[in-house]
């Protein structure tokens, strides 16, 4: 997924209009982000913790909760919450993904397939082999998911969910595995799709 990384969601904002070709929407940012918008005073912030921080590594977990400390001091209530069909989302954004993939890459899979690595190769075969029922029955579920974190938000009164983005540090290019405290190794694609794709089913 291609997009600008930055330190502030500005720059950021900044970038993407850039690169979007939107530049004339660029003097409007001032706005948007005016220098005494940093108070978060009268704002739910909900974190979901049964998921996001089961299986994270120790430096993801305080650098997580160090955020949440930040947030907390500009001072946004802190509500901690649960989302009951998180499991399903991850399923539902892995099932769409997998088979959306293998549709985009089907010239590649059937006539490079050998330039592709291990995982990824795996990742658009199994796509490619769903049937299309399953596909539809996908984006069924995925309205019903829609609808749960909805409530999530309505339930709790919430501005903002905030979570872990990742599960791990950054591996070594030569052992692409999130290694964790119990001593289990998780593939690299895995790790790191594991805390973003249920909000992909949103």
């Amino acid at each position: 997924t291609v997009g600008p990384i930055a330190k502030s969601v500005y720059d950021a904002a900044l970038m993407y209009l850039s690169m979007a070709k939107r530049a004339k929407e660029i003097p409007a940012l001032d706005e948007r982000f005016p220098e005494s918008g940093t108070s978060l005073q009268g704002k739910r912030i909900g974190v979901l913790s049964s998921y996001f921080l089961e299986r994270v590594q120790p430096d993801v977990a305080s650098a997580f909760h160090d955020a949440v400390a930040a947030l907390r001091e500009l001072g946004a209530e802190i509500v901690e919450c649960d989302w009951a069909d998180v499991g399903a989302a991850r399923a539902v954004a892995l099932i769409i993904s997998r088979i959306e993939s293998a549709a985009v890459h089907r010239d590649e899979l059937r006539n490079a397939a050998d330039l592709m690595g291990d995982a990824l190769r795996s990742r658009l075969e199994i796509g490619a082999l769903m049937p299309a029922d399953t596909y539809l029955r996908a984006r069924q579920v995925r309205k019903a998911i829609r609808a749960s974190i909805a409530q999530v938000y309505r339930e709790h009164n919430l501005d903002a969910i905030a979570t872990p983005t990742l599960p791990s540090t950054a591996p070594r290019a030569d052992d692409p595995f999130a290694m964790y405290e119990d001593g289990s190794r998780e593939e690299i694609g895995v790790a790191f799709t594991r805390q973003t794709a249920p909000w992909n089913a949103t």
